[in-house]
């Protein structure tokens, strides 16, 4: 209570102990005194309603207000209390009972005994023109009310606005202020029932129906604005009720902004397959498909070249005598032959709608360029003009053409068919996340890491939609085709106005097309993929197409095992040494178990040991580890195995022989390996590494193309300055992979059910690093040939501008375009075999 110090609230309790024994010693009048008028029951205090009270006083007063009115009435002057009714044996002899007094002043009140602390010193109540120093609000006024000074006092201190972002406002009725005063005294006829006060035990209960206005939380935002520094807090005081007890419903997805960004997909990932096979059960058909697709390319080859002959034959004497003497109808016969010849190639047609696609096909510079020479057979016909050589070209570029598609869909189904076989097979993983590749490759390459690690997989992917997707020159075929076209076009037409012959503006224009169309286009793609496939095959590996081979050739580093690069051939052993009285024998199969666990270059040396007694089985290895630079160790038989240099030895606390002993056996062109078990030195190894001259021209053909090889190395002999040497490589192009490195790598390259991939390969590393190599000259085959053509075309076609408008009657003749077109088919293949996979 306000209205005490602590000194007077002491002495207060002082009465109250006193009052408290004499009503004890004053049990039997107690018990039939009645509680004064004016004191407060429980009833009252939790209620606010006095039951025995007037309806006069009901009406206007309030539990506090009684309480003020009747401390006043008690402050005025009034008799000496009497003691109170007792026995007169125990009672103090000072005190007397009055009999006159109601019963209802019997004894000395509360409000007697705080009479001095009410009154001045002239005895009028200092209460009388005081307001209370408190009202009974309810909980959630004084919360809204603190609230309120906590956020003026953010704003003050931080220099902060606050701004309410509420959907709905509570609307809060105005109250005059003499109605708010008379509130505070005056109780109501029919005094509302609280739901939450001071002094109500009950909790409060939100029905659904009573919106979200009964609720409220504060809800801090930072938001900053663009064009204003000023930092603003939003203040939501709008709430969702929940209902625990039942499943919360969960929100939904936030919507995606216009404004955020969309990341659009590659090129390759929204090419369009439709023999795309996502098990061996659709592989199959869509091998059977492509089968049946290059016994039809087959056939026509076959007949292509039966048209070629046939327009051949009219070089023969008896033939070109009659074509001079009926140029007409020889020269219709000679189209009839190519158009039969087109007809035959129908799906050249097919090419048509990807003419203004980056993924035109060449069929389409084929297509124009027979059909200009139909249509300059045909005005030559009508005109009574030979153009035999022409059209014998135009046959020749579709028996080219022909003879490309087969190679095409050979080497798919090839490259199809080792996904068919019993033997597993191993995909490349092309691994890029910048943690994985630095802790793989460190800082042996600069710049960006893309590292191609073998992978095994029970399906490849992506197959047949590699082998499809491809971009000819560089995706700039449309453009050649485009121009080739238009220059046709103009070209004719203008010699054909200067010349006045209808023949001689086609012709040129067929001229035209047919150097676009030239050879080494229609082989930059099909020829070296038909012999990458021819030669990988035969090694059970494929890579798909030349979209595959490019996405490999962007790899700058690839990951072998020492054990590919040093198989069971080429380590030797030439001396051992017993170092203990332990059981050697048993010590050596233990070894061969945890070498051939961990896959070390030594484990072909303890398997022929062991192979020499077929009764020893190798028995199980666990937690193996290989400690970078001093060799491997393991759990094998209830013991601990190590293998290894001296270092690991001395690490371990195991006695070996003096370090003169391994002087010895380095200078001899050995290198010492250490066998120790049970904590003892068992075995001293001499062992020769030699090196294989196939793996050591593959590793320079790679290392010269820029690789860097990443080694998974067990074996403390081999360091990078060792393999270096014995390779003859740079020292920069090899690095032994931290155990760190090789564990990330062994997570990315986990084994896989299905998993989309350029290539594959069966067998070691060393078929895994020819495919890299194949894959490089695969790409390096194709950009020739696409150079080749270009300067080719470019050359062909102003040396046919030049010679026709240089003098009227100065055409080129068939002959001499014929023979252009020979030599760059000539010339296409010798760079071919220059650069051949």
């Amino acid at each position: 209570m306000g209205l005490f110090s602590k000194k007077e609230n002491s002495e207060l309790f002082v009465l109250l102990e006193s009052d408290q024994k004499n009503t004890e010693n004053d049990h039997t009048v107690a018990s039939t005194v009645l509680p004064p008028k004016h004191a407060l029951t429980v009833e009252e205090v939790t209620t606010g309603i006095r039951p025995n009270a007037s309806a006069d006083s009901t009406e206007n007063d309030n539990p506090l207000a009684a309480l003020q009115r009747r401390m006043a009435a008690a402050a005025a002057p009034a008799k000496q209390a009497g003691s109170s009714q007792s026995n007169p044996e125990t009672a103090p002899p000072e005190k007397t009972v009055s009999t006159n007094r109601p019963a209802s002043a019997q004894r000395e009140t509360l409000l007697d005994r705080c009479k001095p602390y009410t009154t001045d010193s002239s005895g009028r109540s200092v209460l009388e023109d005081e307001k209370p120093a408190y009202t009974l609000e309810s909980f959630q006024e004084i919360f809204q009310r603190d609230s309120e000074e906590t956020l003026q006092k953010l704003q003050e201190k931080y220099g902060i606005v606050f701004e309410d972002t509420s959907s709905q406002e509570t609307v809060v009725p105005s109250v005059a202020p003499e109605e708010k005063e008379n509130s505070e005294t005056e109780a109501p006829t029919d005094p509302p029932i609280v739901e939450l006060s001071d002094f109500d035990p009950i909790q409060p209960t939100v029905s659904a129906s009573d919106g979200l206005s009964q609720t409220a939380t504060i809800r801090f935002t930072p938001v900053r604005s663009e064009t204003n520094s000023e930092d603003r807090l939003q203040v939501s005081t709008q709430t969702r009720p929940l209902d625990l007890t039942r499943e919360i419903t969960s929100v939904s997805s936030p919507k995606v902004l216009a404004d955020s960004p969309v990341l659009s997909k590659s090129e390759f990932e929204t090419f369009p397959v439709n023999d795309n096979p996502a098990n061996p059960t659709e592989l199959k058909e869509v091998v059977r498909k492509y089968a049946l697709k290059r016994r039809n390319s087959f056939l026509q080859v076959l007949f292509s070249g039966l048209f070629f002959v046939a327009l051949a034959a009219f070089y023969l004497p008896f033939l070109s005598g009659w074509l001079l003497h009926a140029p007409k109808a020889g020269t219709a016969v000679c189209t009839a032959i190519l158009t039969g010849d087109l007809l035959l190639n129908a799906d050249l047609f097919f090419s048509l709608p990807k003419i203004f696609n980056r993924r035109s096909s060449t069929d389409s510079n084929v297509l124009f360029a027979v059909l200009a020479m139909i249509i300059c057979g045909i005005a030559a016909a009508l005109s009574g003009e030979s153009v035999h050589t022409l059209l014998v070209l135009g046959s020749f570029l579709l028996l080219l053409r022909s003879f490309s598609q087969f190679m095409h869909y050979n080497s798919l189904c090839g490259n199809l068919r080792q996904q068919l076989k019993a033997q597993p097979l191993k995909a490349i993983a092309l691994i890029d996340d910048p943690s994985a590749t630095y802790s793989m490759a460190g800082d042996s390459i600069e710049g960006s890491v893309l590292v191609a690690a073998p992978q095994s997989a029970n399906f490849i992917e992506d197959s047949v939609k590699y082998s499809q997707f491809s971009k000819h020159l560089l995706g700039k075929l449309r453009t050649v085709t485009l121009v080739s076209i238009g220059l046709a076009v103009l070209a004719g037409i203008a010699y054909a106005a200067i010349s006045h012959r209808i023949v001689d503006g086609c012709y040129l224009a067929a001229a035209i097309l047919c150097i676009a169309a030239m050879p080494p286009l229609l082989f930059s793609e099909s020829l070296p993929n038909y012999a990458c496939a021819a030669h990988m095959n035969k090694k059970g590996s494929f890579i798909s197409g030349l979209a595959g081979a490019e996405r490999l050739e962007q790899a700058n580093a690839f990951v072998l095992s020492t054990q590919d690069i040093f198989p069971a051939h080429t380590v030797t052993l030439h001396d051992m040494k017993i170092l203990s009285d332990n059981n050697y024998d048993r010590i050596l199969v233990r070894a061969a178990a945890l070498a051939e666990a961990m896959k070390s270059p030594l484990a072909p040396i303890f398997k022929r040991i062991t192979d020499t007694n077929i009764s020893y089985k190798l028995p199980d290895a666990d937690s193996m580890k290989y400690e970078k630079g001093l060799g491997i160790s393991g759990w094998v038989d209830e013991g601990i195995l190590f293998i290894g240099n001296r270092k690991i030895m001395e690490a371990h606390g195991i006695a070996v022989p003096p370090i003169e002993t391994d002087y010895r056996i380095l200078e001899s062109g050995f290198f010492p390996v250490y066998i120790a078990y049970g904590g003892k030195a068992c075995a001293l190894l001499s062992v020769q590494y030699s090196v294989d001259p196939e793996i050591s021209a593959l590793l320079h053909r790679a290392t010269r193309m820029g690789l860097t090889v990443l080694f998974r190395n067990c074996d403390a002999n081999l360091t990078d300055e060792m393999l270096c040497d014995y390779f003859g490589l740079y020292e920069d192009s090899v690095r032994i992979m931290s155990p760190a490195g090789v564990n990330m790598c062994r997570m990315q390259t986990a084994k896989t059910e299905h998993c989309s991939s350029p290539a594959g390969f069966r067998g070691g590393g060393i078929n895994f690093l020819a495919l890299m190599i194949s894959a490089s000259r695969v790409k390096a085959t194709n950009r020739l040939l696409s150079v080749f053509y270009i300067v080719a075309a470019c050359l062909g076609a102003m040396m046919l501008l030049y010679l026709s408008f240089s003098g009227v009657g100065s055409i080129p003749s068939a002959e001499l375009l014929f023979l252009f077109e020979g030599i760059s088919l000539v010339l296409s293949f010798a760079l071919f075999l220059w650069k051949k996979p």
